[in-house]
């Protein structure tokens, strides 16, 4: 028996192993996965950046050629006066102050000596021949604009990058330059606006392959040529945009990142950040997963070895822990909460599978849909209208609903919707509430109900006369009218037939009331003692006299006894009916005053008899 158990252990613990290692084997793949889908995000994230980089750029590059191209433009019109006479210098100067971006304009003639600049006085007369953008207007004989190499500036101190423009004499020849200058610490600071955080950086480069700035600066980052690289080449020709994992030529580092190439200026923006960089936060955002991953690996080897100590006595426990399991089973099939995650504009990402019973539908095939979908027209109106409350600020919404269950019945769902600060997203938990509601409902009939003659009581009544008053009263509302009836000489049946006789009878008139009108729209109600009160929905004068007229003789025709009541031996009514139109009466009460003098009238002229109010002086 020994050897069977300790076997029965070894077997024990080869599957705690083999689950502990499958369930290593699962964390590395989900982390490496995690990684991926990480660095995949955040290039992304920064191909969006370059392409708002690049975009700022083509806006510099645009608002810096403007000055350049009004002031040629003087040149060519009076190339003799203009360059040396103090309007050209004021117009230069007015130019660059007006501009956002432009951080100075110059002159520099053919022999490369600076004419004149707005950043310093003491400028004029420095040799400027050996800059690049010098040597390329003295070659090349094109007008286009040239973006220049980043330099340091003397003057401030600071590092800026250049845009020129060719001048030309009247004949054509070479006149000199005219040049605006950029802080690269504009760049900085709209960079820096993305908050990307440390080890990012932003390259520029032209259309010849050439480095234009680098972010963070370095002097020797403006020498270094990309215009050789399989990047350069092959990659920025088949696809101006996207994600890019490359080793970087200033730093060696391994880099991942986004592009952009702009079509107007032809300038390439690389936002980019080290792997090492990227790597180290990813770990800090799942350190904490690891700690839990960790623990849970340690607390299965205990539980493992646990488990194998004491293997021994599952024989004895085998029947209770089956009770347990089979406890457990029970309560979670009972749980009918429906779990949903829904994206920001309310379709479907995720439904649990409570959906079968709830819904009727398998989980798959609610996923990709909206919300209402599966839930009918007519709640249709009210999920559209939350969500769009929740996209407007709300943070938790609350339905009530009624759906067709898959056995044809009426089943009521509350559904709480929840906004997800983090994703944008929502999540909803529906469930069946079907039970409660028909309980409060048979509640809220309770507190309606006369407990006698289970038709409406004055409280009900109150509330519906209240709403027709207010109907009548709106803009197009329709008339109603009121019938108030009154048991004839009521008190002498109590009197002859006693109390318990009473109540039957007044259980049989109210029966009877409500035969002789219309079940679903009228409401008829005890309005106190023996007196009972009608409300006509849409009903005018004469025809709530013929309703009353039949009221009357349906109660006559129960043929209920009642000798004190002569001549006729037997249980009358009498009624008293009003009309509120709108145009009259203002108040509920002005009409319920009305239908009681019409009563009044009935009982005083005849009794088992009909009384219209006539409205007399108004009233």
């Amino acid at each position: 028996m020994s050897v069977i158990r300790k076997a029965r252990g070894a077997r024990h613990l080869m599957a705690v192993l083999y689950g502990i290692a499958v369930f290593l084997a699962f964390g590395v793949w989900s982390e490496v996965t995690s990684w991926n889908a990480y660095r995949e995000r955040v290039s992304s994230q920064l191909a969006e950046t370059a392409r708002a980089v690049g975009n700022h750029v083509d806006d510099v590059i645009e608002v810096a050629k403007q000055p350049l191209g009004a002031l040629a433009l003087d040149l060519d019109r009076d190339w003799a006066t203009a360059l040396g006479g103090l309007h050209f210098i004021s117009t230069m100067r007015t130019l660059a102050e007006q501009s956002r971006f432009v951080r100075s304009l110059a002159f520099v003639r053919a022999d490369g000596y600076l004419v004149e600049s707005t950043l310093s006085p003491l400028s004029p007369g420095l040799n400027l021949g050996h800059r690049d953008y010098f040597e390329h207007h003295k070659t090349s004989p094109s007008l286009e604009p040239h973006i220049g190499n980043p330099a340091f500036g003397p003057v401030i101190r600071d590092w800026f990058i250049t845009i020129s423009r060719r001048v030309n004499r009247p004949d054509g020849t070479f006149a000199g330059v005219l040049l605006a200058t950029v802080s690269i610490d504009h760049f900085a600071k709209f960079f820096d606006g993305y908050a990307l955080g440390e080890g990012r950086t932003l390259l520029l480069i032209g259309t010849d392959g050439r480095v234009l700035l680098r972010l963070p600066v370095e002097a020797s980052s403006s020498v270094v040529s990309l215009a050789q690289t399989k990047f350069f080449r092959e990659r920025l020709v088949v696809e101006p945009f996207g994600t890019a994992e490359y080793t970087s030529p200033f730093d060696g580092e391994r880099r991942v990142g986004g592009y952009f190439r702009s079509a107007a200026s032809g300038i390439t923006s690389t936002v980019g950040v080290a792997t090492s960089t990227l790597f180290a936060d990813w770990v800090r955002q799942v350190a904490m997963r690891w700690a839990f991953a960790l623990m849970a690996v340690m607390g299965a080897v205990f539980l493992g070895i646990r488990w194998q100590r004491q293997s021994w006595m599952r024989e004895r426990s085998e029947a209770e822990t089956a009770a347990r399991v089979a406890e457990f089973r029970v309560i979670a099939n009972a749980s009918s909460d429906l779990i949903e995650k829904l994206d920001h504009a309310g379709t479907r990402e995720y439904v649990s599978p409570s959906a079968r019973d709830l819904l009727g539908r398998e989980p798959e095939d609610l996923i990709g849909h909206p919300i209402f979908f599966g839930y009918g027209p007519e709640a249709e109106a009210d999920w559209r209208a939350a969500l769009s409350r929740i996209r407007g600020g709300s943070s938790v919404e609350r339905l009530i609903f009624s759906k067709t269950a898959v056995d044809g019945g009426t089943i009521w769902l509350e559904s709480l919707i929840t906004k997800a600060a983090d994703t944008g997203g929502m999540v909803v938990v529906t469930r069946n509430i079907t039970g409660q509601k028909m309980l409060q409902e048979k509640l809220d009939a309770q507190t309606k109900i006369d407990e006698l003659t289970r038709v409406f009581n004055k409280r009900h009544f109150n509330a519906a006369l209240q709403s027709l008053t207010s109907a009548a009263l709106a803009p197009g509302g329709r008339p109603f009218s009121l019938l108030i009836v009154d048991v004839d000489r009521f008190k002498m049946f109590n009197d002859t037939y006693g109390h318990v006789p009473g109540d039957a009878c007044l259980r049989r008139i109210a029966t009877a009331i409500a035969s002789a009108v219309r079940a679903s729209q009228d409401v008829v109600a005890r309005y106190g003692g023996e007196e009972f009160a009608l409300l006509l929905p849409d009903v005018g004068p004469e025809r709530a006299a013929d309703i009353a007229e039949k009221v009357r003789a349906a109660v006559f025709d129960l043929g209920i006894e009642h000798r004190a009541n002569v001549p006729w031996g037997r249980v009358t009514v009498s009624i008293g009916c009003a009309t509120f139109d709108g145009t009259i009466l203002r108040e509920a009460n002005e009409l319920v005053v009305l239908a009681d003098r019409a009563l009044y009238r009935a009982k005083t002229e005849a009794r088992n008899a009909v009384r219209v109010h006539e409205p007399v002086g108004g009233v």
